[in-house]
């Protein structure tokens, strides 16, 4: 037996993880929401599970002393106790925000961020798992955090047959802070991961939050070969730091570099490879539109004017008439020419992208479809984020040559 819980919201829970057979089984949020509704969280008499308080693996990045021995809780707990244990820890009274923080980290250091996708969506779910119980009644805003610890389980245990990857403490000398944001980006620019690695460090440990992120977003959106995941783990992972945290910052982005570095320059997938795509082209067109002229200033109409709100349904279709007949270089500089003409502004390029990406999802059901649909939003979301002009107009032009490609 798993925990004392009232019997019937622990056999609504166990229903929830087992299949028919009572073999462990992945389930949607939907069915674990709907199953685990009936009383978990009221429930009482709960049985102690001591916290395991055993030394961290010398094999493993060390975290945040406050936070360490939930995440290995989390970590060790086998999955047939899990309900008990997460259950045992908000009773407690261990805050919300740490246990969100404890299954996000637990995803970070036992689950390989390459390739970014498959398994790995234990850590990029983490976000939407929290919005959700935002939205829940508070009588079960809790219940998402039992879907997302039974998730990361499912990963962790694939992850061992596929390798047992651990995120480990980094090695080597790190850079100094003054050289390590060029050593960053040349060692992204190589596809070099130990270098990356010991640099990410050194900017973590001595830059700000915002410094940090604006380079991610670029990184973020080079390479659609993987159909937008890293796009996607760069905005899920800077929306869970905001919740948990920036002191847990160091071992996320670690592991989002690793994502970011996956596949390497030369390794051709879905037809493609990095220099197939539209990312030099574009970063080339955005550098030398934000080129500052003989006053030191961005051109007037690369400053305000483009970012404006405003669009016209009849621009929106024409330009999703080129998205649907062009290839993708061709579309991006028609994109950032009319841009740079005042034609349309960028309110227009986004409703255009959105619109695809669901066209595109009706057109080829499945992962494919579906990804457009996610890697537009957190395209976007960079988007609206970003603080450097030349950032934002790559990203834009970024997501019209991914939709089209």
């Amino acid at each position: 037996m798993v925990s004392n819980l009232h019997p019937s919201a622990d056999d609504a829970i166990l229903r929830a993880l087992t299949d028919d057979q009572g073999e462990s089984a992945m389930t949607t949020r939907r069915e674990f929401l709907a199953a685990g509704a009936g009383g978990l969280l009221g429930a009482t008499g709960l049985p102690a599970l001591a916290d395991d308080q055993v030394k961290v693996t010398p094999g493993l990045v060390k975290l945040h002393a406050g936070i360490e021995p939930v995440v290995q809780l989390v970590e060790r707990t086998p999955r047939n106790k899990c309900v008990g244990m997460l259950a045992e820890q908000i009773k407690k009274g261990v805050p919300y925000r740490q246990l969100l923080a404890s299954l996000f980290l637990a995803g970070i250091r036992n689950v390989s961020p390459q390739p970014p996708g498959f398994k790995f969506h234990c850590v990029f779910v983490i976000n939407a798992a929290h919005q959700l119980s935002l939205d829940l009644p508070a009588d079960q805003r809790l219940l998402p955090l039992f879907w997302a610890l039974d998730n990361f389980k499912a990963s962790q245990a694939k992850d061992i047959e596929e390798g047992d990857f651990k995120l480990g403490p980094v090695r080597g000398k790190l850079p100094s802070p003054r050289k390590a944001g060029r050593e960053f980006s040349q060692a992204m620019n190589d596809w070099d991961e130990e270098r990356a690695d010991r640099a990410i460090v050194a900017l973590v440990r001595s830059r700000g939050a915002s410094h940090l992120i604006e380079r991610m977003w670029q990184y973020g959106c080079r390479d659609y070969r993987n159909i937008g995941h890293k796009a996607i783990f760069v905005a899920n992972t800077w929306r869970t730091l905001q919740t948990i945290g920036w002191h847990h910052a160091e071992p996320a982005m670690r592991s989002l570099v690793l994502g970011l570095l996956d596949f390497g320059a030369e390794q051709r997938v879905n037809k493609y490879a990095f220099a197939d795509q539209t990312f030099l082209q574009n970063l080339d067109f955005a550098r030398k539109a934000m080129q500052k002229g003989p006053d030191g200033r961005v051109p007037a109409k690369w400053r305000y004017e483009w970012i404006r709100t405003g669009s016209r349904p009849e621009q929106v279709h024409e330009l999703l008439a080129d998205m649907r007949k062009l290839d993708p270089q061709a579309c991006c500089r028609l994109v950032g020419e009319r841009l740079g003409k005042g034609d349309f502004r960028a309110q227009t390029v986004w409703d255009a992208v959105h619109l695809m990406a669901g066209e595109l999802m009706m057109r080829q059901p499945g992962i494919y479809g579906i990804h457009t649909v996610t890697s537009a939003n957190a395209l976007h979301y960079a988007f609206r984020s970003a603080a450097f002009p030349v950032t934002r107009l790559l990203l834009a032009l970024q997501a019209v040559g991914w939709m089209v490609q």
